[in-house]
């Protein structure tokens, strides 16, 4: 009796999810900060393609950064009133229409 130890009956999984979980979220982050930063190659041939000035382009990309920058502040309080499933339920919805 001396070397037997008390468990529950279940046995451990033989591979834990959290890595996979884990490596997801770092290609996601990896892909959308990659998305986010590299603007200014797009610049010059959105410039080309369609005609527009440098100054509607830069103008067009910064109304976007500051709409994401202000729409963080509801979407924080809607996370800490309601839980992150529910707001990113909500939030995809309204990005899908």
């Amino acid at each position: 009796m001396k070397g037997l130890a008390l468990t529950d009956g279940t046995a451990r999984p033989r591979f834990f999810y959290g890595y996979v979980i884990a490596a997801l979220c770092f290609l996601i982050q990896a892909v959308f900060w990659g998305s986010y930063r590299s603007f200014g190659l797009f610049f010059n041939p959105l410039v080309s393609e369609f005609g527009w000035t440098r100054e509607e382009v830069a103008g067009a990309a910064s109304v976007g950064f500051l709409i994401v920058g202000l729409m963080n502040l509801p979407s924080g309080a809607a996370v800490d009133r309601y839980g992150p499933r529910i707001t990113l339920v909500a939030g995809g919805f309204c990005f899908g229409l």
